[in-house]
């Protein structure tokens, strides 16, 4: 008996380092960033400079609708996650291609969706994909912004 509460606890163990580990390296000048040129409104987890894009999130104005991209995912999949404060959604991507030929995968949601809600709300927003999570540094304000201009 004792041996398989060990065992059990190591699996656990292992899948809780394999949940922490990062989807991708994110340098330390990534930041939230949001834009909303006419007919758009964009939130990007990535460098300022946009070289470098870990997460994005777009809907046309009013529309009810977000699409969401994760460029440069470890692995071709087709779930990902979002968690925010509690709230955790799984999503069915489509693995493609982004404007420079980076692997992307890209899905949709509804501006109601409870994670967007939550990160809206808190700031907090966590990325999973093929076994790792990765946390990206609060932005409450833009993400307020963002889902506002995508809800109806």
């Amino acid at each position: 008996m004792h041996r398989k509460i060990l065992v059990s606890l190591f699996a656990a163990s292992a899948l809780a380092a394999c949940a922490h580990q990062p989807i991708v390296e994110a340098n330390a000048g990534m930041a939230w960033s949001l834009r909303q040129p006419e007919g758009e409104t964009a939130l990007r987890f990535g460098t300022p400079r946009g070289d470098a894009t870990l997460l994005s999130l777009s809907c046309e104005p009013h529309s009810g609708e977000v699409d969401i991209t994760l460029h440069a995912p470890p692995a071709r999949m087709s779930l990902v996650a979002l968690a925010s404060d509690g709230q955790r959604t799984r999503y069915i991507m489509e693995a493609g291609l982004g404007p420079a030929d980076e692997p992307i995968l890209s899905g949709s949601t509804k501006a109601s969706d409870p994670v967007l809600r939550r990160f809206a709300e808190t700031g907090d927003l966590m990325v999973f994909a093929s076994g790792h999570g990765q946390m990206l540094p609060m932005e409450q304000d833009k993400a307020a912004k963002f889902l506002a201009a995508c809800r109806r």
